[in-house]
């Protein structure tokens, strides 16, 4: 399944990401070094903005299980 999210900014999906992922986003990168990253990851999604915004489209899959019985 495709979904797509339209954001009117770089810092838009930046923000969302730090929304969604409960404080583990950019955990991994070292404190003083957190800030600069954000301000590149929004300076690159800013560079892919065209006239309607930011389009970013995510690809999911669920998957089913079941326990035969």
């Amino acid at each position: 399944m495709q979904r797509s999210r339209r954001h009117a900014s770089g810092e838009e999906p930046v923000d969302f990401v730090e929304a969604s992922s409960f404080g583990n986003f950019l955990r991994m990168v070292p404190e003083d070094l957190r800030e600069s990253l954000r301000v590149a990851l929004a300076a690159a999604f800013e560079a892919r903005r065209g006239p309607e915004g930011i389009d970013l489209r995510e690809y999911v899959e669920v998957f089913v299980a079941s326990r035969a019985r």
